[in-house]
Formats: C-alpha cells, sequence, structure tokens
C-alpha cells in the first residue's frame, strides 16, 4: 500500500512539473504533510484538479481561483468546459459555502431547493413565546391591531411582503412569531367566551 501511494505522488509531482505554468509543488517539510502548490503568477488565476473522459468536458474537478494578492474562492467544479463558468461548491475566504453560487452572503448559502426529511433549529427557552401567558403580558387591544391592519396590511410584529422579499425569512423568527400570534389568538377567543357566556346569563335572567 505505501508503495502504491508513493508512486501516486510521484506521479503528481511528475504531472505538475511537465504541464503547470507558474507553479510550484514540493512535500512540506513539517505539519500538515501532504502536497503543496505555490502559486506565484502575478495576475488573476486558477489552478485545479480535474478528471475528463477521453478529453471531452470535465467530469469532476477542485481547485482554487483568485488574484495576485488575495484568494477568491476554492471550488468543486462539474461538467463544464471552465470549472469557473458554473462550479458546483464554492469556499470563501471568510469561511461562507455556497451551493450554485459563488457569492454566498453566510454560512452556507444555496441558490435552489433543498430537500430534508427534518430540519432543527435550536433557540433559548426565554425566546420561546409562553411568555404570552404569563399574567404581565400585555395583550394588544382588538380594536390597536384593526387600526394596525388598516395601515400597514400585516400584523403586528409580523414582517411585510417586502420584507421578506428583501431580506428572506428567518425560519426560526418565523415560527415564534407565528405561534406568539395563536397563543394571543387563543387569549382572545377565551375573553370573547367569556363576554359570550355572561351575555348569554343576562339574557336568561
Amino acid at each position: 500500500m505505501k508503495k502504491i501511494k508513493l508512486i501516486i505522488i510521484l506521479n503528481i509531482f511528475l504531472i505538475l512539473s511537465m504541464k503547470a505554468q507558474n507553479i510550484i509543488s514540493y512535500n512540506p517539510p513539517s505539519y500538515p504533510y501532504g502536497i503543496n502548490i505555490d502559486n506565484n503568477y502575478t495576475g488573476n488565476w486558477m489552478r485545479e484538479f480535474s478528471f475528463s473522459k477521453n478529453g471531452t468536458g470535465k467530469l469532476f474537478s477542485f481547485g482554487a481561483y483568485g488574484s495576485a494578492t488575495s484568494l477568491y474562492y476554492g471550488y468543486i467544479g462539474g461538467n463544464s468546459t471552465s470549472s469557473l463558468a458554473s462550479p458546483w461548491m464554492v469556499f470563501l475566504p471568510n469561511g461562507n459555502v455556497g451551493i450554485n453560487t459563488t457569492n454566498p452572503h453566510e454560512l452556507l448559502s444555496v441558490n435552489g431547493t433543498i430537500l430534508a426529511k427534518q430540519v432543527k433549529v435550536s433557540t433559548q427557552a426565554a425566546d420561546w413565546p409562553d411568555y404570552v401567558f404569563s399574567k404581565n403580558y400585555n395583550l394588544k387591544n382588538i380594536y390597536d391591531i384593526e387600526s394596525f391592519i388598516k395601515t400597514n396590511k400585516h400584523l403586528p410584529d409580523v414582517p411585510s411582503a417586502k420584507s421578506v422579499e428583501e431580506n428572506g425569512v428567518d425560519l426560526g423568527k418565523m415560527n415564534k412569531i407565528l405561534l406568539q400570534k395563536v397563543e394571543e389568538l387563543t387569549l382572545y377567543l377565551i375573553q370573547q367566551q367569556k363576554e359570550i357566556d355572561i351575555l348569554k346569563a343576562n339574557s336568561t335572567n
């Protein structure tokens, strides 16, 4: 097994020394051990390992893209004559990862649909809207809510359609807001039922 690994490493060195431009490849003398590719190009550059079939198109590739002074991103490419044109996944120097996008603004940005059997969002217990049922909770007057809706066209504390279009939806925060509104609605219903019971009692007397 050690001989096979040595042969693979020697072949990689041979390929790099024969075909790479502006690259110095060497085995680092200290931890972490492996193969280092030192790029000394003075302009924009892209260096990668790629796999193709019969020299036509790339089946899979991974590498890095940058300028003389900085790294733009590391990437995993795919079915393209140029991996830069459509990388599957990119890794920015700040740690952000993008899938189907080269400009991820969050730790993980996905430009497409995500399919999952379960999504778990963690939150602090104090942030969960059980506080709605506290004796000190300030339940808004129903007519104040009506006035707010007429003016703003959405419920208090709920983001507007424009805000959602511009900023997206925080799923964890939105679930808490929706639960808060359900709990408030429950309190209004209880209050309404008490008033109905009083009216019924008065009507029978």
